[in-house]
């Protein structure tokens, strides 16, 4: 009869015990906390290729026929763009997960249109937050050259 009372008891401390052990997996990889005040739908507002002014979101767009996009981030890590043309339904997708690390925006895209994606594309982009917007700056190299590209982005209202 002992045995069996410290065998239940220890099948219900074992859940617990475990439990204890696991942390938040974010605490360990590095990444710093996500800033509360980026947790939101933002809208494409402007955006500039090498200082040059975008007229139209389909330049910055993955669907040309695109006029206006969204960018989401959640609380846990998540985050997901849709393109629109003249329906509430999007008319390209893509999602995955992101890591701050310092003005750092750290993506991992895992899907497009819906589909898994594999490899996974990881890209990053520095952030500015101010009041209702946000501004996001890539750097890379097209045939050969530098090119910097600013998007601006406003809280959804």
């Amino acid at each position: 009869m002992k045995f069996a009372k410290l065998t239940l008891a220890a099948a219900m401390l074992l859940p617990i015990l475990l439990c204890l052990g696991c942390g938040d997996d974010k605490s360990n990889n590095g990444s710093d906390p996500i800033p509360t005040e980026l947790v939101d739908t933002w809208w494409y507002e402007s955006a500039t290729i090498d200082g040059d002014p975008v007229i139209s979101f389909s330049e910055v767009a993955f669907n040309e026929s695109a006029t206006s996009g969204s960018l989401t981030f959640t609380s846990l890590g998540l985050w997901n763009t849709g393109e629109f043309a003249e329906s509430v339904e999007p008319i390209f997708t893509q999602n995955g997960t992101f890591e701050v690390h310092d003005e750092t925006l750290e993506f991992r895209t895992t899907h497009v249109n819906g589909d898994l994606i594999d490899p996974v594309h990881e890209f990053e982009m520095d952030f500015d937050i101010s009041d209702n917007t946000l501004i996001l700056t890539a750097t890379g190299v097209i045939s050969e050259d530098t090119t910097i590209i600013v998007i601006v982005y406003s809280r959804e209202d």
